[in-house]
C-alpha cells in the first residue's frame, strides 16, 4: 500500500497526460475521453484527504489546480498545433501530478514538503487558467457566434474564485474579500475586452493572462516583505509598454 501511495501522483499524470493527448486525435469524441481523466484526478485528490485530517484549507489549495484542469478540458475544443497534442496534456500531466505529490509529500513527509510549496504553485496556474479560458472564449465568439457576455460572466466567476482561494493564508477575512472583489472586477474587464476588441484569440490570450498576473503582482506589493519601490515601478512600466506594444501591432480581426 506504501508503494502505491508513492507511485500515486506519477500515475494520476501519466493517465491525465493519455486522456488528453488521446482526445487531441479523436476529436470527434469530445469531451468523453477526457471524463476518465478528471475523475482519476479527482479520486487522487480524495485518496490523499482521507490519509490526513483534511479541512477547508486542503480544499482550498486543491482548487486552482482544478480550475486549470478544467480550463485545459475547455481549451481542447478550440487549440490547434503542438499546443494541442503536446503542450495541453503535458501540462494537465505535470498539474496533476504536481498537486498528487505536495498532498503526498505534506500528508506523509511534512519534513521534504518545500515552503508553501502548492501556494506557489497555484499563483503559477493563475495565467495560463487565464490564457486557455481567453483563447477559447475569444474563438467561441468568433466561430460559434456566442453570447458577447459570455467572456464577461465567466471571467468574472472564475477571477472572482481564483482571487478567494489563492489569499495569503494569514489574510484576514475583510483582506480575502476586498481582493476576491478586485479580481473578480479586474476579471470581468479582461471579459469585456475579449467581448469587444476584436483582436486575434492568441492576442486575447496574452492580454488576459498578462492582466491576470500584473493583478496578482499587484496584491503581492501589499504583503510583507515589502517589494522596494523602484522595483515596483519598473514592473508597472513594463507591463504598460507591453501592454501598449501588443495594442499597437496586433493583427486587428
Amino acid at each position: 500500500m506504501a508503494l502505491l501511495f508513492r507511485l500515486l501522483p506519477l500515475i494520476i499524470g501519466m493517465i491525465s497526460a493519455g486522456c488528453f493527448a488521446m482526445q487531441a486525435q479523436y476529436a470527434n469524441w469530445y469531451p468523453w475521453i477526457l471524463v476518465p481523466a478528471f475523475i482519476v484526478f479527482i479520486g487522487g485528490i480524495a485518496t490523499m484527504f482521507r490519509q490526513r485530517h483534511w479541512g477547508w484549507e486542503d480544499v482550498r489549495l486543491a482548487v486552482p489546480a482544478l480550475m486549470a484542469f478544467a480550463a485545459a478540458g475547455f481549451g481542447m475544443l478550440l487549440v490547434e498545433g503542438w499546443l494541442r497534442y503536446w503542450g495541453i496534456p503535458l501540462f494537465v500531466g505535470l498539474v496533476s501530478y504536481l498537486l498528487v505529490e505536495l498532498l503526498f509529500l505534506s500528508t506523509f513527509y511534512a519534513s521534504k514538503y518545500p515552503v508553501n510549496g502548492m501556494t506557489h504553485m497555484n499563483l503559477a496556474l493563475v495565467p495560463v487558467i487565464f490564457w486557455l479560458l481567453a483563447y477559447t472564449s475569444s474563438g467561441l465568439l468568433v466561430f460559434m457566434n456566442t453570447q458577447r457576455f459570455s467572456p464577461m460572466i465567466l471571467f468574472a466567476v472564475v477571477g472572482g474564485v481564483l482571487w478567494y482561494v489563492t489569499a495569503h493564508p494569514e489574510a484576514t477575512p475583510e483582506s480575502r474579500l476586498r481582493w476576491t472583489l478586485i479580481g473578480a472586477w479586474i476579471s470581468t474587464q479582461i471579459g469585456m475586452i475579449i467581448a469587444i476588441v476584436p483582436l486575434r484569440m492568441e492576442v486575447h490570450a496574452m492580454i488576459a493572462s498578462i492582466c491576470g498576473a500584473a493583478a496578482l503582482r499587484v496584491r503581492r506589493y501589499g504583503i510583507a516583505p515589502p517589494i522596494p519601490r523602484n522595483m515596483i515601478l519598473l514592473e508597472v512600466i513594463g507591463m504598460i509598454l507591453f501592454l501598449a506594444a501588443v495594442a499597437f501591432t496586433a493583427a486587428w480581426r
